[in-house]
């Protein structure tokens, strides 16, 4: 492996965006358990919700603020699939 600053410190920064995802999941997966929404893919950097209108609006408002705990940046989309999914802004 040809290790030098910038990979090991790009290393460095995944690791600790990984730690601090998952301690979001288990705090969605927490909150969601009595609800129909579910988180249905997580990637590096995403976080891809199944919601459910009957679980209301502040599910999503809910699921925001834990994202953004540590005044942790988030951009949203919304749509019928994956493919159509468009800008939200709450």
């Amino acid at each position: 492996l040809d290790m030098n600053r910038n990979k090991l410190f790009n290393y460095l920064i995944q690791s600790l965006e990984t730690e601090r995802n998952i301690g979001r999941i288990l705090s969605i997966q927490n909150y969601l358990k009595h609800k129909e929404t579910k988180l249905v893919l997580y990637g590096y950097d995403s976080f891809l919700f199944d919601y459910a209108k009957e679980d209301g609006k502040e599910t999503i408002h809910d699921i925001q603020n834990i994202l953004q705990e540590d005044d942790f940046i988030i951009h949203s989309k919304v749509g019928n699939t994956y493919g159509t999914l468009k800008n939200y802004e709450f």
